[in-house]
């Protein structure tokens, strides 16, 4: 008899997990946060690049224009935050909020 193998469950327990190196994926109130603290960076002096939001209506991607607040986000598809800094530091996050589901990536990595 085959038995097909089980995956191991994506978690260490806290709500956050890194499978790959550069990449994390966080959950719950977690993914939340990690969005609140990556709103913030993507708003240092130093920043670069910018938010990105598919709202619920599943219209097209939107440049985030206005500063949003992560209570602003409860009605989008997807947020984007594609940013790092002036000295090189590259990376993204994705939040998908309905599942507070989020991916964290740093591009530098490879």
């Amino acid at each position: 008899m085959n038995a097909t193998p089980t995956p191991a469950p994506l978690t260490d327990g806290a709500g956050t997990v890194e499978p790959i190196p550069g990449t994390q994926f966080f959950w719950g109130d977690a993914a939340h946060h990690e969005l609140e603290r990556l709103f913030d960076r993507a708003r240092d002096e130093d920043a670069t690049g910018c938010i990105w939001v598919l709202p619920s209506s599943l219209g097209s991607w939107e440049k985030a224009t206005e500063l949003l607040s992560t209570d602003d986000v409860a009605d989008m598809e997807v947020v984007i935050i594609d940013s790092g800094n002036k000295f090189g530091d590259s990376w993204k996050y994705t939040y998908y909020p309905r599942n507070k589901v989020g991916m964290f990536q740093k591009e530098d990595m490879f």
